[in-house]
């Protein structure tokens, strides 16, 4: 039912001024009679306990507001600026004069990602400087090179060039003189670090040259394949040990074994093209992992961008972005 303010009324003008009802609002008359509203006490007690119901939970309501403010704030102020691991104090002053400061918080006057590059570009002592906030304590992540230095006359003369096309991501300089600065796009086989420092100074060259990089991987993979399986033959029971025997009863020294006959079967099947294919990124990820370092390199994406069938076999063509060291010494 429909609950309006007010509640339509008409009487008798007589009667209507012998028993003149409570709370009536804009009465008329019109033809002896006079017409009349009043409040409908349904309506006011919806009104009167919503009026409770708000001063009981307003303080409630508010806090939940005041809460979420904060929460949403805090992931857009700095409290405090603090060192995860090494500590540098030029760095330090670095990361505070980029900020801005409002009463006891700080906001970054440039986005973090740009600011950490510029931080690698200056320093290009440590292996890795990194910006990471979480809440609103923002840390300073550094790793110093630990990299054991071959003594110079047992190296060799030579240069570094790179293995891959890619986007230099991160370096790591040890010897010899850069050709090429953090955010360069090189192709293979360009100059990285040369270990010519002039012309009566020749070094064999170190570093680690860390890029995003895109390759083409092509696999074929056979439809027609075969696969080995063991098939539990027959059991018999025995009193003595063997390779294919388990233990089924031992008391002191009588024992007595269960002996399994296992019979090896191949089996040979065609593979479908999905499982084809997942055949083919797992060859592409070997070959990867075993020629590669898993700790600081790993594959990125890899997506099919070409496929041939025939008869006999499947041909993929991977497009496989990487995360590499592509710095390759190449001998004077």
């Amino acid at each position: 039912m429909k609950l309006s303010l007010n509640v339509s009324q008409r009487k008798e003008k007589d009667d209507f001024l012998i028993d003149v009802p409570n709370d009536f609002y804009n009465a008329k008359f019109v033809d002896g009679e006079i017409y009349y509203e009043i409040r409908d006490s349904r309506n006011n007690k919806i009104l009167e306990n919503g009026k409770k119901f708000l001063k009981r939970y307003l303080i409630i309501l508010l806090g939940l507001l005041i809460m979420f403010g904060v929460i949403v704030s805090s992931s857009l102020y700095i409290r405090e600026i603090s060192f995860s691991n090494y500590e540098d104090e030029s760095v330090y002053h670095e990361v505070m004069t980029s900020m801005k400061k409002v009463g006891p918080f700080y906001y970054p006057s440039q986005k973090l990602n740009t600011l950490e590059s510029k931080l690698r570009i200056n320093h290009p002592e440590y292996a890795w400087i990194g910006l990471r906030k979480d809440t609103s304590i923002l840390y300073i992540d550094i790793d110093k090179i630990d990299v054991e230095i071959v003594p110079e006359v047992t190296l060799k003369k030579g240069d570094i060039i790179s293995s891959a096309n890619g986007l230099v991501d991160k370096m790591i300089v040890l010897r010899g003189k850069s050709n090429i600065n953090l955010g360069d796009v090189v192709k293979k086989g360009d100059l990285l670090i040369s270990g010519t420092l002039s012309e009566n100074e020749i070094v064999s060259p170190l570093a680690y040259i860390y890029a995003r990089t895109f390759t083409y991987e092509k696999v074929v993979v056979d439809k027609y394949y075969e696969y080995s399986v063991e098939k539990l033959k027959s059991t018999s029971l025995s009193f003595k040990e063997s390779d294919n025997s388990k233990v089924l009863f031992d008391f002191f020294f009588f024992k007595i074994f269960r002996y399994y006959e296992i019979e090896k079967k191949t089996i040979g099947d065609i593979r479908s093209c999905d499982i084809g294919r997942m055949y083919a990124e797992s060859i592409v990820k070997k070959n990867f992992n075993n020629s590669h370092d898993l700790n600081k390199e790993y594959i990125i994406d890899m997506k099919v961008i070409s496929f041939l069938e025939d008869e006999e076999c499947y041909e993929f063509t991977f497009l496989v972005n990487k995360y590499e060291n592509i710095a390759t010494f190449v001998e004077y």
